[in-house]
């Protein structure tokens, strides 16, 4: 069937090329794929900066409010994917276009449920670099404030030039009558690649004033209308924006002395709004500016936007992360060319002082235990046990980085000293069986630990065709690159029974014309594969007659003139297995595309081979 496939389009092609009579490119517009690195905490891999969006709710399925900020420092400009594994039934995933290199927050849309009320870490991918973050389900859905919007007293805050990124000074605020106190989620849609968003909870009634914050950077100049919704009220408010043409870099000079702290930092405490750094700016060429703190014990500080005015002026650096241990650190502000250094005191229980039996070789004391399987997550039995000797009681966090998928980690007290055991805890999601060294800290021993492969599972691959129940589980599988070529493509086959003369066979199969990665998503015949960021789609099913011969029922994007409607939906790929639903209806195509076959409550979960 695959070579049916490949013969169907080296077909449509040379009709294409008969009939247009020139040359069609599958470059488009010259685009490169981006690379960069997520900026995060070397040693906890948190990322930095970084914000949860949304509540998420038990059984509630995730919409544009669950999203999260990150931020991706652009070495070069191109397309990009950024993408987070699936944990407790939701994912994250977005895909878009870096204009410009530096640091660049993103938005990137949640999908999925929650199952379970639990905390979950995800980790999130761009190119070869991960960070996590953690986010926690919440079991029931809290009561809904009700209001109504006060739509001409809205106003709109702060300064936007195409390819800038926004920062805390570009908001809505939106004065609100409040009837019923509750929770409240007010968001806009995407607009020029922007967005404003504010949740919380109104604690009494009355007129309020809430302020939506913006994320995103404005793709090009000119003036937008941003629609602005409350989530379970019916009115709405339109508010305009003009977004400025791009400038170029700023030049300015620092006054180190001006530098201030602001906000106390505890290592039991999350960084919040209150936790800034200021300081004094002499701007002598209007433009863009990006100021930034290098990441250490677990936090760091920036802030970027376009300076409008020339001058002594003020910026507002914002800290994220939490403080891994107290003490006095000093962190370096760069931007522009200029560095000032300040000491910010993180308070908290005095942190223990170890060493790891066997650092730094292989450890002494390292007992794995528990099975690791790929594609198979960690659980509670997943751990390894490491000897260290502790000189000074106090707080202790240990943890390895992220190899294959995975990492370890323990946090507590030490109240005794001497040599003692330490039990550290698996988490994530094994990507791929064989044999991985673990090193707990930069000063740690190391460790190995060994993944099998993954289970071969057998697949469902069912489907009603003209409402008949039938199964093509036999040797049901799915494959995520071409033959022979070896770029990427979704292939679904699965067959009515074992190898035989006489055997049905069913055929899924989507390819984007980009030659990136099928993702979970809707796809159906309705996108040629030449057209820009379209997929390609292809149906076959081979249909053993009474009498032995064979009738090839197909589909696929617009190749052929008959193209009966058919929607694939990929709920979700990981590392093992794909799944996902069909429907839609085959015609005849090699016998004249006369007849048409309905096809129904298609299911497919199947391993990737």
């Amino acid at each position: 069937m695959k070579a049916l496939k490949l013969l169907i389009f080296s077909i449509v092609l040379t009709v294409i090329s008969l009939s247009c009579g020139k040359e069609t490119s599958f470059e488009i517009g010259g685009e490169y794929v981006s690379s960069g690195s997520l900026k995060k905490d070397d040693l906890t891999n948190s990322c930095l900066p970084s914000k949860v969006n949304g509540s998420f709710f038990v059984d509630s399925f995730l919409n544009t409010t669950n999203y999260l900020d990150i931020t991706v420092d652009v070495k070069q400009p191109g397309s990009y994917n950024i993408s987070t594994d699936t944990v407790n039934g939701y994912w994250f995933n977005l895909t878009g276009y870096f204009r410009t290199a530096g640091l660049n927050t993103v938005k990137v849309q949640g999908y999925g449920k929650p199952i379970l009320p639990i905390n979950s870490t995800f980790h999130i991918n761009y190119g070869n670099s991960v960070c996590s973050i953690d986010i926690a389900a919440i079991l029931t859905v809290v009561q809904q404030a009700a209001y109504t919007f006060d739509c001409n007293n809205s106003q709109v805050n702060g300064s936007y030039f195409a390819a800038s990124a926004t920062n805390s000074t570009n908001n809505i605020t939106v004065p609100v009558n409040v009837s019923s106190t509750g929770a409240y989620t007010i968001s806009t849609t995407v607009v020029n690649g922007i967005s404003f968003s504010a949740s919380g909870s109104f604690s009494a009634t009355g007129n309020q004033v809430v302020t939506l914050l913006a994320t995103g950077t404005p793709t090009a100049a000119g003036n937008y209308s941003y629609t602005i919704t409350g989530l379970g009220i019916s009115g709405t408010c339109s508010q305009s924006i003009t977004c400025a043409a791009a400038v170029g870099a700023s030049a300015y000079t620092f006054n180190c002395n001006s530098f201030k702290v602001n906000g106390s930092y505890s290592t039991s405490t999350n960084l919040n709004a209150g936790n800034t750094i200021t300081a004094s700016v002499d701007v002598t060429t209007i433009g863009s500016y990006t100021i930034s703190s290098n990441a250490i014990n677990g936090i760091s500080f920036t802030t970027s936007g376009v300076f409008t005015t020339l001058g002594l002026q003020t910026v507002t650096l914002v800290g994220s992360g939490k403080p891994i241990a107290s003490g006095s650190n000093n962190y370096s502000i760069s931007g522009g060319g200029n560095t000032c250094s300040i000491s910010i005191l993180a308070t908290g229980p005095v942190a223990a002082v170890f060493t790891f039996s066997g650092a730094p070789s292989t450890c002494t004391v390292a007992n794995v235990n528990g099975t690791y399987t790929a594609g198979t997550a960690l659980n509670s039995s997943n751990t390894v046990v490491v000897q260290v000797n502790v000189t000074t009681v106090g707080t202790y966090t240990i943890q390895t980085g992220v190899v294959n998928g995975i990492r370890f980690s323990a946090s507590g007290t030490f109240t005794n000293t001497g040599t003692q055991n330490v039990t550290l805890l698996g988490s994530g999601t094994p990507t791929a069986a064989g044999t991985n060294t673990f090193q707990p800290q930069t000063n740690g021993c190391s460790f190995d630990v060994t993944t099998v492969p993954a289970t071969v599972v057998t697949g469902t691959f069912t489907c009603k065709i003209d409402g008949v129940a039938m199964s093509f589980s036999d040797r049901a599988a799915a494959s995520l690159v071409k033959p022979f070529i070896g770029t990427p493509e979704l292939t679904i086959t699965g067959y009515a029974g074992p190898i035989g003369s006489s055997v049905e066979e069913f055929l899924i199969s989507i390819e984007n014309n980009d030659n990136s990665s099928v993702k979970p998503g809707t796809y159906n015949e309705k996108n040629f594969i030449v057209f820009p960021g379209g997929y390609q789609i292809v149906i076959n099913y081979r249909a053993i007659n009474p009498d032995q011969s064979v009738t090839i029922w197909s589909t696929s994007s617009n190749i052929i003139n008959t193209n009966p409607p058919f929607t694939i939906i990929v709920t979700s790929i990981t590392a093992t297995r794909v799944k996902g639903t069909f429907s839609g209806s085959i015609t005849n195509a090699f016998q004249g595309s006369t007849k048409i076959r309905n096809i129904t409550e298609g299911v497919f979960d199947v391993p990737i081979e």
